[in-house]
């Protein structure tokens, strides 16, 4: 570890009555690999920067880069105070013991610089070569960092990795850079995301029958307290009886039903054991002429005192989900839909 400190120590100095040799041969990416363009506002999401694709022959036993971001829309909380630590840490090479170096002053103005080495500072025992700790072709380095999200609703988050080099393990001195390709990743703020998600709809054939899917988050109760949960389930009613107003609990004439069909109930846990569930609310036995009626319907859960509803409210006729799932093949110009009757195939 004193070595490597020594490197960092020396590195502007280097730069500045040196030209520092390059390894042509090789090079790396440091990746951002969340998926998710949505985040929330005041949720903490937690970024991921993977370290592969090392091309050519230098095992990297140090690797440096920079993150940036707008500390109007994200603030960071990881700051390292301590000379050694390793907690940020995902995957190592072979899972050999690393260590990281996270820190700056200008943390508070969207800015990290990162450094990873292992533990061994990359060298055999014996100074003979680069250990087998460092990172080779076919492996990865990946650590997190976590962020609050603070900006307002459709403004656009990011993260870039810039400045990205590594140090040749085989050079004892650790003076020989390999190139690196940085990343960014983007986010679209969106309203804090809600415990209930209203679904979609699906249909029974045979009995007819219009089934109306939610789903429950624990993680997004916030101030709701798990355990102060009086009820969760599905408000629903006829669209042409809303006129447009919103459905809640209180439209006059709406039907409720508790969460009751839950999809992988387990009999074992009570409701403040799960963690996630979906679950439907059916309606059965729709008349021939109440087919095409849309229903409104709309998920909620709530407490003594508040109710949170989702977001959503959808609208689903029974018509309307048969024709989406068994599109009639009579839709061309001029053609002409025959029902010949099942006796005429015999």
């Amino acid at each position: 570890m004193k070595r490597i400190f020594a490197v960092l120590l020396a590195a502007v100095m280097l730069a500045a009555i040196a030209v520092i040799p390059a390894s042509a041969a090789a090079t790396f990416t440091v990746d951002i690999t969340n998926t998710s363009s949505e985040i929330y506002v005041g949720d903490t999401i937690e970024v991921f920067f993977e370290v592969d694709d090392l091309a050519g022959d230098a095992p990297l036993a140090l690797i440096e880069f920079e993150v940036t971001f707008d500390p109007t829309l994200l603030q960071a909380n990881y700051n390292q105070t301590g000379t050694s630590d390793a907690s940020r840490f995902i995957t190592t090479p072979g899972n050999a013991e690393w260590e990281h170096i996270i820190r700056s002053t200008e943390i508070a103005n969207g800015y990290y610089k990162v450094s990873l080495m292992p533990d061994d500072g990359g060298r055999n025992w014996d100074d003979t070569g680069a250990s087998d700790d460092c990172l080779n072709v076919g492996e990865s380095v990946k650590i997190s960092l976590t962020f609050n999200v603070i900006g307002a609703v459709d403004q656009e988050a990011s993260v870039t990795v810039s400045n990205v080099t590594g140090r040749d393990g085989n050079d004892s001195e650790l003076a020989t850079i390999v190139n690196g390709t940085g990343d960014v990743y983007t986010a679209t703020i969106s309203d804090p995301k809600k415990p209930v998600t209203t679904l979609g709809a699906k249909i029974n054939v045979e009995t007819p029958a219009l089934r109306l899917g939610a789903k429950y988050e624990r993680a997004y109760l916030e101030d709701m307290a798990v355990e102060n949960v009086v009820d969760l389930g599905i408000v629903f009613y006829p669209t042409r009886f809303l006129d447009g107003a919103e459905l809640t609990l209180e439209t006059e004439g709406a039907l409720t039903d508790s969460a009751s069909g839950i999809v992988g109930w387990d009999s074992s846990k009570e409701f403040v054991d799960y963690e996630s569930f979906e679950f439907y609310v059916t309606i059965v036995n729709i008349p021939y002429n109440g087919m095409d009626d849309e229903i409104s319907f709309r998920a909620f859960v709530m407490d003594d005192t508040n109710v949170i509803y989702a977001d959503d409210t959808i609208s689903r006729s029974y018509e309307y989900v048969y024709n989406v799932n068994f599109p009639s093949l009579g839709t061309g110009e001029g053609d002409t839909v025959i029902y010949p009757g099942t006796g005429w195939f015999n």
